[in-house]
C-alpha cells in the first residue's frame, strides 16, 4: 500500500495493492483529531482530490471493514 506525494498539495494517489478486498475507507484527520476527509475506495488505485483541505500536518489512515491498514502521517503545503 503505499499513499503519495508526501507532502502533498492538491492530489494524493493511492495504490491499494495489498488490500484483500474492497471497499477500503480513507479518512484524512486534523491534529485536532478532527476528520476533515472520508472516501470509500472501491479500485487498486485511486487519484483524490485534497484541494479543499487546508495547509496543515495530517493523520491518514486506511481502514478494511474496520481493520487498520495503514496509517501515516502527511502534510499539505
Amino acid at each position: 500500500m503505499n499513499i503519495t506525494p508526501n507532502p502533498f498539495t492538491d492530489i494524493l494517489i493511492v495504490d491499494l495493492i495489498e488490500a484483500d478486498n474492497f471497499p477500503v475507507d480513507l479518512i484524512i484527520l486534523d491534529t485536532n483529531e478532527k476528520e476533515v476527509y472520508r472516501n470509500r475506495i472501491f479500485t487498486t488505485k485511486k487519484i483524490i482530490d485534497v484541494s479543499n483541505v487546508k495547509e496543515g500536518t495530517y493523520r491518514i489512515t486506511m481502514l478494511d471493514d474496520g481493520k487498520l491498514l495503514y496509517e501515516g502521517i502527511f502534510s499539505k503545503v
